[in-house]
């Protein structure tokens, strides 16, 4: 090659062309030694030297490609043809005609006021993510699954290849195997039956596989813990996976470099305009604020307590609201038909908990205080600090400042209920 004429990626078209025209970088600029483009680029050594081998059968992430292109000094005006490259390259690994569309979603929610952060932090992180998971978590009744379908739903025509949901049923106690969604999104995507009769390791690798190059949004809902996720991640760059949980999954960003977006209660505003949205009341009825705040702003709450009110006619806003103010919200809130589950959903979350962690739940919900600072929960033994972050980590305790933390306000009726039960 001629080192005085830049390389030139227009001609790439395949994952070896790449990785030649790479090499051909490298030389160009010098031929740097991997451990000088590892200081360069921050990208460890044994991947460098994998990106740039002719003979591997997939990419290198368009990160790592970045990196390279920027470390060999290529002007920025320049490298958008080697991202362009790159693009060509994945999208040729799986032909157009063998491609099988399918959208898994759920119907959008309806109503959805006070999210506008949210989705745009949704939205930001979904772009940059390349690959990685984005974790959407919250306490039990926030809205973390509505929020995931509507940003779903208008970023749609973004994944032409197909939207895939499975709900991973946390809430119920049960727990959905990996290789089991693997299954139900092959066979959504045209697999034969032949082909999901295999192990499980062959199931999961033959998904991961099959979505890899595929710009496909995949959308796993309602995880008990990251082992159920980290199976089922292609880490194609085309792809996005969002994950919705009651916990923080910290094992998705050590080991897949998730990234959290956090829901809490709704702003007393946004919830007004929703229980206002659901009931028809006028908004500037005082006892619509006093609902929203007895509810906790909690949208499955509101959603409950309109239920509830339009079941009879003689049912009122200062009813539900004197009933609340006696602590039924259960009682009250709950239907027999569980098409609002909402003791379901309390019930499980905290019965997810280890059984250390109940305790100081119970313990904390039984006293009158409502705060409590770190160091008072060394009285329940040497695993304070671990069952502290357990607690944090599923939104069960909420930092309330200057290390102090609060139970969460449902979850304390719920268990003050469980205990005058």
């Amino acid at each position: 090659m001629d080192i005085s004429v830049t390389p030139d990626p227009r001609s790439v078209r395949t994952v070896a062309d790449l990785a030649t025209r790479l090499r051909e970088l490298k030389t160009w600029t010098g031929n740097p030694s991997f451990e000088e483009l590892r200081r360069r680029t921050g990208v460890p050594r044994s991947t460098l030297a994998d990106a740039l081998r002719p003979d591997r059968r997939r990419p290198p992430s368009l990160d790592v490609v970045r990196r390279i292109v920027r470390a060999c000094g290529v002007d920025p005006a320049s490298a958008g043809a080697w991202e362009a490259a790159w693009r060509r390259v994945v999208g040729a690994l799986v032909p157009v005609a063998e491609r099988h569309h399918v959208t898994l979603l759920p119907p959008d929610v309806g109503d959805l006021p006070g999210r506008d952060l949210e989705l745009v932090r949704l939205d930001g992180l979904a772009q940059q993510a390349s690959g990685s998971p984005v974790v959407v978590t919250g306490a039990a009744g926030v809205g973390k699954t509505a929020l995931v379908l509507r940003w779903a739903h208008r970023r749609r025509l973004r994944y032409p290849d197909g939207h895939l949901y499975f709900d991973l049923r946390a809430r119920k106690g049960d727990k959905v195997a990996p290789a089991q969604v693997a299954r139900e999104f092959l066979r959504a995507m045209g697999a034969t039956e032949a082909d999901l009769h295999s192990g499980d390791e062959a199931c999961l690798a033959r998904f991961r596989s099959t979505v890899y190059a595929r710009r496909t949004l995949i959308v796993l809902d309602d995880a008990a813990d990251a082992a159920q996720v980290l199976p089922l991640l292609p880490g194609g760059p085309l792809c996005s996976v969002v994950v919705t949980s009651r916990h923080r999954l910290d094992d998705l960003a050590v080991q897949a470099g998730g990234r959290l977006v956090t829901v809490g209660s709704l702003e007393p505003a946004a919830g007004e305009s929703l229980l206002v949205t659901l009931t028809g009341a006028d908004r500037g009825d005082p006892l619509v604020a006093d609902v929203v705040r007895l509810c906790g702003a909690s949208p499955l709450l509101l959603r409950a307590a309109a239920a509830w009110l339009s079941d009879r006619p003689d049912r009122s806003l200062r009813t539900l609201r004197s009933r609340l103010e006696r602590g039924q919200h259960f009682a009250v809130l709950s239907r027999p038909d569980e098409s609002c589950p909402v003791r379901q959903v309390f019930a499980s979350w905290y019965g997810s908990l280890p059984e250390r962690a109940r305790d100081l739940v119970v313990a904390m919900a039984a006293g009158r205080r409502r705060a409590f600072a770190a160091a008072d929960l060394w009285l329940v033994g040497r695993d304070a600090p671990h069952l502290l972050e357990q607690l944090v980590a599923c939104h069960a305790l909420v930092p309330v400042g200057r290390g102090r933390y609060a139970l969460h306000e449902l979850l304390r009726r719920y268990v003050r209920e469980c205990v005058r039960r």
